[in-house]
């Protein structure tokens, strides 16, 4: 076990990038006797090894974020990301041997990549994965960085291609036990639509895998259990409404093999109805849209329609905004849509159109 500054002091499991064979390694635990050790092949899609200079290059498709689900899951049943095999499989993946003992990660995980790219523009999408004894997948966290801001938020700069630069990229905090007996992975992908918008030209990313590593904040002996466990909520009991017509959450995928086109359609509340204990009746219907083509950036695409009602006896309200997203090598194009009804009349009917200049994405 080792202590990592970047971890806020925290003890933490470091995990290092192994060279073998000229083949793309697994992450093995980082110590003096194991660095450089590896043991397996990884998981990869699209990826070159140096095996004279232990580089190894990757470039995902843009297919890779199928099972994304949501960025701000609420509460739905579809919420929640997915089993991770099919993103994994298009990512450059590596993986811990077994867990000899259950790891307690308690903390902001973070990777710390040297690396250089082809294009100025790139993304990297990190994922944490516990990876089960039956080979399943199971997103722990993630987190990502526009290479751009490699050395600052505040004044991001077009990359040289072929440099070498070094970036850390935090993952979201968490609080986890993984098993012993399962296995760490760290899934890495240059693209993850639709949370990501992709740069405009496909980039692949060349990593230094001897400089190159991810630690994991763990439980240590600093962190004791509560004196005294926290109390059962209170939460206020809310309106109590009455369901006219149910939502039917849904999330469809769809693979074109023609066109490579890969549509991706949600809606965490589809279609619903309820009144209130005072006689208001409101319903929603909402869906979101995204497709792209897996070889084309310049294909990506977003439809959102948020349709809403509000009624009471003698008066009825009814708006529909249907907005797209979409770009040229230059420009975010966003065009919104809105109509409002009042009793079946239309009272407001607007359609806007906003041209946004890309700067470093």
């Amino acid at each position: 076990m080792q202590t990592d500054a970047r971890s806020g002091d925290r003890p933490a499991q470091v995990f290092g990038m192994g060279f073998d064979a000229g083949r793309a390694t697994v992450l093995h635990a980082l110590d003096e006797e194991k660095a450089g050790d590896a043991s397996s092949d990884a998981l990869d899609q699209g990826v070159s090894v140096d095996a004279a200079d232990r580089f190894i290059t990757h470039s995902s498709d843009l297919s890779v974020g199928t099972q994304v689900d949501t960025w701000l899951p609420m509460g739905s049943p579809i919420d929640l990301p997915s089993e991770q095999t099919p993103d994994d499989i298009r990512s450059l993946c590596f993986d811990s041997a077994g867990l000899e003992e259950a790891l307690d990660a308690a903390g902001q995980p973070s990777v710390h990549l040297v690396f250089s790219v082809d294009k100025p523009e790139a993304h990297l999408f990190a994922r944490l994965c516990d990876v089960w004894p039956d080979g399943s997948s199971h997103l722990i966290t993630r987190g990502n960085m526009n290479l751009t801001h490699w050395a600052s938020h505040e004044f991001p700069e077009a990359l040289v291609p072929g440099a070498t630069y070094r970036v850390d990229i935090p993952l979201k905090a968490v609080a986890q036990t993984i098993p012993a007996g399962h296995k760490v992975r760290l899934a890495l992908s240059t693209s993850y639509w639709p949370w990501i918008w992709p740069s405009r030209e496909k980039a692949a990313i060349t990593i230094d895998m001897p400089g190159s590593f991810f630690t994991v904040p763990v439980v240590g002996e600093a962190d004791a259990p509560l004196a005294r466990p926290f109390e059962t909520p209170l939460i206020a009991r809310g309106e109590t409404c009455e369901t006219l017509k149910p939502g039917k959450p849904f999330t469809r995928r769809a693979y074109d093999v023609h066109t490579g086109e890969l549509v991706f359609e949600r809606s965490t509340d589809d279609d619903s109805v309820a009144r209130t204990p005072s006689g208001f009746v409101f319903g929603s219907k909402k869906a979101t849209k995204y497709a792209i083509r897996e070889d084309d950036p310049l294909s990506a695409r977003m439809e959102s329609v948020r349709e809403s009602v509000f009624q009471r006896e003698g008066w009825k309200i009814e708006t529909n905004v249907y907005s797209t997203m979409s770009c040229t090598f230059g420009d975010f194009i966003v065009e919104t849509n809105t109509v409002v009804r009042e009793n079946g009349k239309v009272v407001h009917d607007e359609r806007h159109v906003e041209t946004i200049p890309r700067c470093l994405n």
